[in-house]
């Protein structure tokens, strides 16, 4: 976005700007493999992302304005709930936090960025359990693949159909997380 302050000040229409493309090469991996008599295999993924400099417009130092996740994902969450509508609203304000941030985009995807909400929220139900959790997902900062890159936790565990039994299964995934 090119013009966030005379959205909100002039009341105009956004002006939008495409950037891109920052192109990455995804390399993924299973492990954990273990074989089960149901003609199942169960697996995690591990994902490595590259960037690819050469086929991107630019470095990923480059600068966007864009809209501020933790502050929208806020806002939406409580939605329908008077008190926390309002009590969200009340803590923005004091926090004088914005819709919209401009960041890099390394920031915005892997590198996340600090964020007053992501710290808010972060500080509310500490469980010594859920630090030991391997798919506790980080709140320490935002991004969108953030603490991700060269992990298996972001997909969970899958169980996935040999064909073995029946071909007409293969590759048809069982279950998600022990959940079918």
């Amino acid at each position: 976005m090119v013009n966030p302050r005379d959205l909100f000040h002039s009341h105009e229409k956004p002006i939008l700007e495409e950037k891109g493309p920052y192109t990455f090469r995804e390399v993924e991996q299973k492990v954990n493999l273990a074989w089960h008599d149901n003609g199942t295999v169960s697996y995690r993924r591990v994902k490595f992302w590259y960037f690819e400099r050469e086929m991107s417009v630019g470095p990923l130092t480059d600068m966007v304005t864009t809209i501020n996740v933790p502050v929208v994902g806020s806002a939406e969450f409580v939605r329908g709930d008077f008190f926390m509508e309002w009590g969200i609203s009340d803590m923005l304000s004091t926090i004088e936090a914005r819709i919209f941030v401009k960041r890099t985009i390394g920031e915005l995807l892997f590198d996340g960025y600090e964020d007053t909400v992501m710290d808010l929220g972060s500080s509310f139900e500490y469980d010594e359990e859920e630090e030991e959790d391997p798919n506790k997902v980080p709140m320490d900062k935002f991004g969108w693949f953030y603490k991700r890159n060269g992990t298996s936790w972001a997909d969970g565990d899958l169980s996935m159909h040999t064909g073995v039994d029946d071909m007409s299964l293969l590759g048809k995934i069982a279950s998600w997380n022990k959940r079918t």
